[in-house]
């Protein structure tokens, strides 16, 4: 498990815009970036009166602007308060941004970035057969679980594109959450949370087969959201996950963003796990947030020969690798549907699921440093091929050594 330093985050070369002799911004104009989109991101030590006090002086400020001097006319759209990270996005031009970053009040303010799904589309999962046995098993269809915890008491919080809900895999232990993309129903018009979903949780496709399940829907159906949803969704968490019996899986990605990593790692201090997708540019992971959030577990995928999937992101900030490859679970077209995907989308509720398993088989309520450990004794060395510069590990539920009750 990776640690960073909330406290002071030093602007990367490259990566800036000198707004002002003093002042910058994180993130400016690089890939994926969103015109006059900003996240405001302020002080541990401001307390609720100074975050008000502040945002009522500079929506005053962007109000009293001209529409002609201002041109963007939306300013502070959402605010957040995720444990010690706090803050607000807003649109705004450059002389409200002066004003934001003249403030005592803030840390740092971070260009907005575009996020998107981590799939690769083509036309028994052998996933859940992968993961439950040590060598590679001839017949990929056979999975090996045991049934009396299998996610039982834990809720899998999916920050994605939606959940069917009524699909007949959740069993009726799947609900609605929170849906932070505006104008948007609260349903599954994409495919790909109901997905992923699946994998984590599902009757026949799941690997935690008894958790609840609970959408968060931060992609727009078209397959595409931005950081303020993300961080949106992450904030409706923190206020109602509970610790040690809580996962998140986010099969999503977009550019670095410092806003996004610190937000996971105020839920990884509150007592929830977070798991995130490695990415699908086949390139280093720690270039995209959340995968780069360093108190993530952050899943790379393989094919059914245990070799590194074409398009997976690798490096060392990925923790483990899962199945991502031809997995087959639930689909939006009906409540009996499924089908086929690729991606470390895939490959995330696999370990998501397999979080959740691992809470479940303890008496006690578990950190998240305490599953990251399980992954580690308990995953496969070097069976992963071409890994890349990636820790060789490849995901297992210990089937046959795993001691349930320990600690």
């Amino acid at each position: 498990m990776h640690f960073i330093p909330l406290a002071s985050l030093l602007p990367l070369a490259g990566l800036i815009l000198q707004v002002a002799a003093d002042l910058t911004v994180l993130g400016a104009g690089s890939k994926d970036k969103i015109p006059n989109s900003y996240i405001v991101v302020l002080k541990p030590s401001t307390n609720q009166a100074q975050v008000q006090e502040h945002t009522q002086r500079i929506s005053n400020y962007h109000t009293r602007r001209s529409l002609q001097e201002r041109g963007v006319t939306t300013g502070i759209r959402e605010q957040f308060d995720i444990q010690s990270v706090k803050g607000y996005t807003v649109e705004c031009d450059h002389g409200t941004l002066s004003q934001i970053l003249t403030s005592p009040e803030v840390q740092y303010v971070e260009q907005e970035g575009k996020t998107k799904v981590q799939v690769t589309q083509k036309p028994s999962t052998w996933g859940l057969s992968r993961i439950s046995w040590k060598t590679l098993p001839k017949a990929l269809h056979s999975y090996r679980y045991q049934n009396t915890w299998g996610g039982r008491g834990t809720t899998i919080y999916i920050v994605d594109s939606g959940v069917r809900i009524s699909h007949k895999e959740f069993e009726a232990r799947a609900t609605w959450g929170y849906n932070a993309v505006p104008d948007s129903p609260n349903t599954d018009n994409h495919g790909h949370g109901t997905h992923v979903a699946g994998t984590a949780a599902g009757k026949t496709y799941g690997v935690a087969k008894y958790a609840r399940i609970v959408a968060v829907k931060v992609i727009g159906d078209d397959g595409t959201g931005q950081d303020s949803y993300t961080l949106a969704g992450l904030n409706y968490i923190s206020k109602v996950a509970k610790p040690g019996e809580s996962v998140v899986n986010m099969s999503i990605g977009g550019p670095k963003s410092e806003a996004v990593n610190a937000a996971v790692e105020a839920l990884y201090k509150k007592g929830i796990v977070v798991v995130a997708a490695a990415g699908n540019e086949n390139e280093n992971a720690g270039l995209s947030s959340p995968a780069s959030a360093r108190s993530a577990i952050t899943v790379g995928a393989t094919d059914e020969t245990d070799t590194r999937a074409r398009f997976s992101n690798f490096g060392s900030i990925v923790d483990i690798f899962a199945p991502g490859v031809n997995i087959l679970s639930a689909d939006i077209t009906s409540d009996t549907a499924s089908r086929l995907d690729n991606g470390t989308s895939m490959a995330s509720p696999h370990v998501a699921g397999l979080a959740a398993y691992f809470i479940s088989s303890r008496t006690t309520s578990q950190s998240p440093l305490n599953i990251h450990s399980l992954f580690i004794t308990y995953s496969q060395k070097g069976l992963v091929k071409s890994p890349g510069p990636s820790p060789n590990r490849l995901a297992y539920n210990g089937w046959d050594e795993y001691q349930p009750y320990p600690y």
